[in-house]
């Protein structure tokens, strides 16, 4: 019995102990919860009802760990160490400029771009990036560098400063994470291949569709939590 004790003792230190890879910049996170924002350029009137309908979503999703509060004068706001700039995207289904110190642009797409990719660049500002990034994504997923143009090598290529963490809520690559790209796109030397395949190809559902067919998961919600709880 007491043999068994210790050998069950020494499995939960080491378990406890287990280091996962993420998709999180460490020196991207906010260490305030307070995110003070503009408005910068285009229609206002319509360019902050989407920053309202697209963070009220967010907050209904996410929970409201994070405060956002909006400053109209964009020079007062420039005295903050941080801030986020919202602008309306003329093409496109929106994206996102981070930055850990003076200004983080985030671009918002009208509809048919979903909800959900603007949560996609919300979490990005937030310091979270592409799920294909991590670590470990060559034991999740194959990149076909065969049907990707060298100009988009890069954005393929592995992130080294990401983050490790004992975090249980990263343990988890996740396909079906509203920041994995789908597996196919119009930037391919041929559009009807993917340019990344699931090692477990059952899981090809996941990343199947368009970049905005992207859904926040659970997982999403539950890593978010465990950075900024």
């Amino acid at each position: 019995m007491k043999k068994f004790f210790i050998f069950a003792s020494i499995f939960f230190l080491a378990s406890a102990d287990d280091e996962y890879a993420t998709n999180f910049i460490a020196d991207m996170k906010w260490n305030s919860k307070f995110v003070k924002y503009g408005l910068a350029g285009g229609n206002v009137d319509e360019l902050r009802a989407l920053v309202q309908f697209t963070l009220d979503k967010f907050k209904n999703v996410f929970g409201t760990l994070i405060t956002w509060e909006e400053d109209t004068d964009l020079n007062h706001l420039a005295k903050y160490d941080r801030y986020v700039l919202f602008s309306l995207a003329k093409h496109g289904c929106g994206t996102a400029f981070p930055g850990n110190y003076g200004p983080s642009m985030i671009v918002l797409a009208r509809q048919p771009c979903s909800v959900d990719i603007g949560m996609a660049q919300i979490l990005k500002v937030l310091g979270f990036t592409t799920v294909h990034k991590r670590a470990d994504r060559d034991h999740h997923i194959r990149i076909l560098w065969d049907n990707i143009p060298p100009t988009l090598v890069p954005y393929y290529e592995k992130f080294a400063p990401l983050m490790n963490t004992t975090k249980i809520e990263f343990k988890t690559y996740d396909l079906c994470s509203v920041l994995h790209p789908p597996a196919y796109t119009y930037y391919a030397y041929d559009v009807n291949k993917p340019i990344f395949e699931p090692i477990d190809i059952s899981k090809m559902e996941c990343v199947n569709g368009t970049k905005n067919d992207r859904k926040v998961s659970n997982n999403d919600i539950a890593q978010f939590k465990a950075m900024y709880s």
